[in-house]
Order: structure tokens, then sequence, then C-alpha cells
């Protein structure tokens, strides 16, 4: 395979959270039926509209399942991301998510990686992003639920 980007072996330094890069995808065909690969469900505030511009730009290469859905939107202050399907930029959105913070901000980012069957959180707090990870087989006893 060659990603249609850069003409190289598919996306070197991506992470096991896609298979194809996302140039290769919006190619072919997406529209097979099936399960989605990532989950990712999140917000943070409070954002201005050039914090929640920033992370829109992070997010646009997403290959959601569902098109009519928005990835992320604005709620009041709150920037919140919901997203099912094959491919979500989760380090380019946690690279604008480490522009823009400032240490008022706070929220989460919880990526379902279903392929590989691990939750990983993002917590975004005191200016910081703290990142921990887990098997989904204990996600009740990890999230605190």
């Amino acid at each position: 395979r060659t990603c249609l980007r850069q003409a190289r072996k598919c996306c070197p330094g991506r992470n096991s959270q896609m298979r194809r890069c996302p140039a290769a995808l919006k190619k072919g065909n997406n529209s097979v039926s099936r399960d989605p690969l990532l989950k990712v469900y999140g917000h943070i505030y409070p954002v201005d509209r050039e914090f929640y511009d920033a992370l829109a730009r992070a997010c646009a290469d997403a290959l959601p399942d569902e098109t009519d859905i928005p990835v992320i939107e604005m709620d009041g202050d709150m920037a919140r991301f919901s997203f099912e399907g094959a491919y979500f930029p989760v380090e380019e959105t946690l690279e604008a998510l480490a522009h823009g913070l400032k240490p008022e901000h706070k929220g989460k980012l919880d990526v379902l990686d279903l392929e590989g069957w691990r939750l990983t959180r993002h917590v975004f707090e005191a200016g910081r992003i703290k990142s921990s990870s887990a098997s989904l087989n204990n996600v009740l006893d990890y999230s605190g639920h």
C-alpha cells in the first residue's frame, strides 16, 4: 500500500488506530457497512471561537461513518467531540489542544480503539494533558464508574 498523500509506505509514524491513510480511505470505497473501528467522545471548556476553529481544523481529516453528524460542535462555551468511524486524527487534535490549552480549561477526550480493544483517556486540567490507557475489558474499573 502506498500513501496517496506523500507516495510512501502508508503514513509511517501514525499510530495503530488506522490501517490506511486518510487520503487513501477518501479515494477508496469506504461505504461498506461495518462496525466503526474507533469511537471518540469528549469535551473541553471554556472555549473561545479561535480555539474552537483550531480544533475543527485539527479534526478535518476525520472519516466518520455518518457524514451528517458533526465531529466537533460548539455548545455554549464548550467544544464537544463525537465520532464513530474509520479514522480520527488523534495526534493532530491533541497538538491543537496542547497549543491552545490554558490553566482554566477542563475536559477529556476518550478514544475507544475497538480493533485494539483499548480505551485511551486524555484529561485536560490545569493547562496540561494527562493520558492513560486500559483494556476495554477493564473500562468500568478504569473510568471510575
